[in-house]
């Protein structure tokens, strides 16, 4: 019941976290805002600077419903067998999911294979909020997708769902970066 009644909180918490609307915008060809976070596995990390030197792919989800499409997202770059690293970012903004990150990244440890947590990284606040302003984060079930080229660069970006044309699109510029 506990586990359940935590689960509940974590819900309405995240559903809540985000409540600024910011217009959708293509930041395609810039350079990814740094950010500092937190991978589940407590390795506090900066991005993009995390992979500079190689090329990364990033998907960025505002809620909590945002991992139908990153899992999507992750089936069909898994089933394409590409070789860049692919990192998920949790971008929580609010102060109340921010006062109970340790309830909330504890929560998301419980779903996750612990060989996994170094690859899941945390944005709280401030640093969420400034990579929903980048992005915006109109329709937020929907995940934010980046391809970083070696320098940090945006190649790709996606935010209107999974698609199998997107996927290979996102492919052919990592192809064009020599990695895929």
């Amino acid at each position: 019941m506990k586990k359940l009644t935590m689960l509940s909180l974590l819900n309405i918490f995240l559903s809540i976290g985000c409540t600024t609307v910011y217009k959708n915008q293509n930041p395609l060809n810039k350079e990814f805002p740094k950010v500092h976070g937190t991978a589940l596995s407590k390795e506090k990390v900066t991005l993009p600077e995390k992979f500079k030197g190689e090329p990364v792919i990033i998907l960025v989800g505002y809620v909590q419903k945002a991992q139908f499409d990153i899992d999507r997202w992750i089936l069909g770059l898994s089933d394409s067998q590409v070789k860049v690293k692919i990192v998920e970012v949790p971008a929580v903004v609010g102060q109340i999911p921010s006062l109970i990150s340790s309830k909330i990244n504890n929560g998301m440890r419980d779903g996750i294979p612990n060989e996994f947590w170094k690859d899941v990284i945390t944005l709280y606040n401030s640093d969420a909020k400034k990579i929903a302003e980048f992005t915006g984060n109109e329709k937020p079930l929907n995940a934010r997708v980046f391809a970083l080229n070696t320098k940090g660069e945006i190649i790709f970006f996606h935010d209107r769902g999974y698609s199998v044309p997107h996927l290979k699109l996102l492919l052919k510029n990592l192809s064009r970066e020599g990695k895929v």
